[in-house]
């Protein structure tokens, strides 16, 4: 038997416990199966858990267990070949549940990888992804939560071949241009350009991998619009609820706040930290725990609000103002402005 057993999470502080405590993963994304099975039962009895709950169909694990996990296998990896390939090959597109089904059955590559970047938080809430358009590709770019430490480069390489196994469910059997990590690497990095079948770069100033933007419309193998439709219903409303439980007091002050929105007294930080029985102070931490700001959130109510009326409503400018908060109306049409590029009477001008 490997010695495992003084092995910790490294680099975790109480906050990035906190943080990894309140994350779910897919049990399929924490079995093991390029281990001997003594060694495997020896890992997960280590965290706590027993293969039996690992096998519990759509079971979870919380992120704090994922990363010990994940820990503890690179630290006995002894192989020349990177550990996420290991790992990545023990994933399929069952291997994400539903999403995987909905990007399976998608229409195209650019509805497929539409819905990895949005439901991503589903069955990875480490990873953020997000998609960026430059002269000839379209840039998939992805970040992972600070609280997995060295971790979180093995779980942005996987996260990449996984996305590379999306790009073969395509009919024109889609390759990438290229792949850039943000991290350094040990290992060969023959083994990654095999994999990727593209250059693959490390050490460089953000992780993303290339897609020609003309690939996009490749047809997926196993398109079906009813399946998709099913999927991508079932997938929005796990993400709604995914959303409320994530960030509670995100959820509260947003709620709030839309119901208020016109009386900027109540809509004040005081007044809303008042109803949620919290001081000022704590609602500031509360929310930037969950990454946004009061201002930020009470100026994306307004804005969604503003919008709305001026696209759905015939009613004039001044009033909307009010309508959202603002005492006059020069200081709205500032606001707008600023925050879209276009003043309220242009946008109402652009058409849907």
């Amino acid at each position: 038997m490997r010695e495992i057993e003084s092995l910790q999470i490294m680099d975790c502080d109480e906050h990035h416990k906190a943080v990894l405590e309140s994350m779910r993963f897919p049990n399929s994304y924490a079995l093991i199966k390029h281990l001997e099975d003594e060694l495997v039962d020896h890992l997960i009895a280590k965290i706590g858990l027993t293969k039996e709950t690992l096998q519990v169909t759509n079971g979870t694990v919380s992120g704090l267990a994922f990363r010990l996990l994940l820990d503890l296998n690179i630290a006995i990896h002894d192989s020349p070949i990177p550990y996420s390939l290991k790992v990545a090959n023990e994933f399929n597109i069952a291997t994400h549940g539903m999403l995987g089904l909905a990007i399976a059955s998608a229409k195209n590559l650019e509805e497929a990888l539409g819905l990895a970047t949005t439901f991503t938080p589903l069955i990875n809430p480490a990873i953020n992804a997000e998609k960026q358009n430059d002269d000839t590709n379209t840039l998939c770019i992805m970040t992972c939560n600070s609280a997995f430490g060295n971790a979180g480069n093995v779980l942005l390489e996987v996260s990449m071949m996984v996305l590379k196994q999306f790009l073969l469910q395509t009919q024109n059997n889609v390759r990438p241009e290229y792949l850039r990590f943000s991290h350094q690497n040990e290992f060969s990095i023959h083994y990654y350009e095999e994999c990727f079948q593209c250059p693959v770069h490390f050490n460089s100033e953000d992780t993303c991998m290339a897609i020609l933007t003309e690939n996009l419309a490749s047809p997926m193998l196993f398109h079906d619009e009813s399946t998709a439709s099913v999927m991508q219903t079932h997938l929005e409303k796990e993400m709604n609820r995914y959303k409320q439980t994530k960030n509670p007091w995100t959820t509260e002050v947003r709620k709030y706040v839309s119901l208020h929105l016109s009386d900027s007294q109540l809509t004040s930080k005081v007044a809303v930290s008042c109803y949620l029985n919290i001081t000022p102070r704590t609602l500031t931490r509360k929310l930037s725990q969950e990454n946004t700001n009061y201002q930020l959130l009470l100026e994306e109510r307004k804005l969604s609000a503003a919008k709305h009326f001026l696209k759905l409503t015939k009613k004039s400018i001044s009033h909307i103002a009010y309508e959202v908060g603002f005492n006059d109306p020069q200081t709205f049409s500032r606001a707008f402005k600023r925050w879209t590029g276009v003043s309220a009477r242009k946008y109402r001008e652009i058409p849907d």
